[in-house]
C-alpha cells in the first residue's frame, strides 16, 4: 500500500484486527520511508456477486438497493436502539458466507428477512409485505 503521507510504494502493517462484527478489517500501516503511520479499513468486495431478479436482467450487488430496502421496512426513521448499518453488515456477511458468485434476489430477501426478524417484528412484517412476491414460503 502507498504512504497516504508521502506516496513511497512501500508500507508495513505494524497492526490488524477484524471489527464491525467481523465485516472489515481494520489495519495500521507503516510508511518504510517517512516512518509515519496510518489506519486502513478494509472490506469484502460485494459487487462481484450477481443478483439474478426473478423479472428483469442481472445485476451486481449494490448495497444502497438493501440499504433503501431496509430503511422502507423501518419506515424511513432510525430507531435509535437498532443500528441499521450493523445490521445490513450481518446481512451482507451472510450473503458472503453462502460462497455463492451468482444469487437470485430471492435468496437476498431469505437472508434479509431472518436478520430482521430477530430485530424489529414490526420492520420484520414490513418487510415481507414490501418482498412478498420474493418471499412466498413466509407469507
Amino acid at each position: 500500500m502507498k504512504c497516504i503521507y508521502c506516496g513511497f510504494g512501500s508500507t508495513s502493517i505494524v497492526n490488524s484486527r477484524r471489527t464491525r462484527g467481523g465485516t472489515q478489517t481494520w489495519r495500521r500501516h507503516k510508511c518504510g520511508d517517512c516512518e509515519q503511520v496510518f489506519s486502513s479499513y478494509e472490506k469484502p468486495e460485494l459487487s462481484t456477486i450477481t443478483i439474478m431478479p426473478s423479472r428483469g436482467s442481472e445485476r451486481p450487488y449494490k448495497r444502497f438497493i438493501l440499504t433503501r430496502s431496509i430503511l422502507e421496512a423501518f419506515e424511513g426513521k432510525q430507531d435509535y436502539s437498532t443500528d441499521l448499518d450493523a445490521l445490513i453488515d450481518t446481512i451482507e456477511i451472510k450473503l458472503i458466507s453462502l460462497g455463492q458468485s451468482e444469487m437470485p434476489s430471492k435468496q437476498v430477501a431469505v437472508v434479509a428477512s431472518e436478520c430482521i426478524k430477530p430485530v424489529s417484528a414490526r420492520a420484520y412484517m414490513r418487510y415481507v409485505a414490501n418482498h412478498a412476491d420474493s418471499l412466498p414460503d413466509m407469507v
